[in-house]
């Protein structure tokens, strides 16, 4: 969704400050619906679409497979999650995760380890973090497949259900009977 508090503001302040030569080899891509109501969202996002810098509003798509196959890096600059599923979705199919810092995130995401994670609101450090994954095949691919590795081993169905059924087992309290 294209809102304020998903950090697409911080996203596109990131983008415009990327060296020219960084930016021409990759595009931004914006997905999720429109900013219903939030006009000044819809005014950030379209100038940055007519300004010609390599960005590119798609609005709602239900094939997010598709999507994935076609990225070379996740972000998702949010102030505050959930827990995002996009960054497991994103992880289980190889992409490196660029993400704050932010409640939900931070436990999607093992900094330098299986995407980077940046402090909320902060445009000059994701604009470094994309630098540094545009510029890095490598630093990408190494990322991916620590992020896969992550998924299979600790979010997958079965290990999150066993993992939940811990928790609630620890939480049990005996009933003293009189």
């Amino acid at each position: 969704r294209l809102l304020v508090e998903k950090g697409i503001e911080e996203l596109i302040e990131a983008w415009r400050r990327l060296d020219g030569d960084v930016r021409s080899q990759a595009l931004l891509l914006l997905g999720g619906g429109d900013a219903r109501g939030e006009r000044r969202m819809q005014s950030i996002v379209g100038a940055a679409v007519r300004d010609d810098i390599g960005v590119q509003s798609e609005g709602w798509t239900d094939d997010m497979v598709a999507c994935y196959s076609g990225m070379d890096v996740l972000v998702l600059p949010s102030w505050r999650e959930g827990f995002p599923y996009c960054i497991l979705e994103a992880q289980s199919m190889r992409l490196p995760v660029v993400t704050t810092g932010s409640t939900g995130c931070i436990d999607a995401v093992e900094h330098e380890v299986t995407g980077l994670s940046v402090p909320v609101r902060d445009a000059s450090a994701l604009a470094e973090a994309l630098s540094r994954l545009i510029c890095s095949a490598q630093e990408r691919e190494r990322l991916g497949e620590q992020g896969r590795r992550r998924v299979l081993e600790a979010f997958t169905q079965d290990r999150v259900l066993q993992d939940m059924l811990g928790f609630y087992r620890e939480q049990i309290v005996p009933c003293a009977t009189a």
